[in-house]
């Protein structure tokens, strides 16, 4: 009996702090949807249409050859929950998402919720970085929305420490990589780019990041910062 009271009260509990949490998301969601940025844009992306200030180019093609965990996995065509049950079916992925389908407004709000909650500038660009790695259809949406917010974050003055720390938070890799020992191998090094249409390029040889002196290897911070807000507010992405 002491064992069914004490589950009945566990439980009890468990559903208390799921309705506070569910409550809680609520109001984050309407206060999200509130904010003038949320009210003066829209997440119709099409070549004929404006979103907020910018205009989008037509979303990337996913190529036949990719199905299922290759199409999440690839941060180019991966767009979270937002995949459509009709597309879920088309492309292999019904059972390797959630069921639940949720809009690029929704999840905007999700990752600005979470992003405000963190306590420090670094752990937000550590976030943003990895919201990067996994959903650049997302990150950019984030980015474009939410541009003034973010622009901090992203690039300077929070950029400089993220390159201090750049081998710590190091998980995968952007950009290439050219030493001196690759002297006469660059034009052969290049065409191990994997994407052809590339429209901007950024280039540092490390040695003056901010102010903080040679950082080798971990300037790249630098062009991969530059190159999300260009992409994102220069209308590339």
């Amino acid at each position: 009996m002491l064992s069914l009271a004490r589950l009945g009260a566990r439980s009890a509990r468990r559903a208390a702090s799921a309705r506070r949490a569910t409550s809680a998301w609520a109001g984050n969601a309407e206060a999200y949807y509130d904010e003038d940025v949320v009210k003066a844009d829209s997440c119709e992306i099409l070549d004929e249409t404006k979103v907020g200030p910018y205009r989008m180019r037509r979303p990337l093609k996913i190529p036949l050859s990719h199905r299922g965990m290759e199409v999440i996995q690839d941060p180019l065509f991966n767009k979270g929950t937002a995949f459509e049950p009709s597309e879920r079916d088309r492309l292999g992925l019904r059972g390797l998402l959630p069921p639940k389908v949720n809009t690029m407004n929704e999840q905007c709000m999700r990752v600005m919720t979470t992003l405000r909650g963190l306590p420090a500038d670094l752990d937000k660009h550590v976030y943003l970085s990895e919201l990067h790695d996994r959903n650049e259809t997302l990150f950019h949406r984030v980015v474009v929305r939410h541009v003034k917010e973010l622009a901090p974050l992203i690039y300077t003055p929070t950029v400089g420490q993220a390159c201090v720390e750049f081998g710590h938070q190091f998980k995968r890799p952007r950009g290439m990589y050219f030493s001196a020992s690759d002297a006469g191998e660059m034009n052969a090094m290049v065409q191990n780019w994997p994407m052809k249409d590339v429209r901007v390029v950024v280039v540092t040889d490390g040695s003056r990041i901010l102010g903080l002196g040679d950082l080798g290897a971990n300037g790249m911070g630098i062009p991969i910062g530059k190159l999300a807000l260009y992409c994102a507010a220069g209308g590339i992405a």
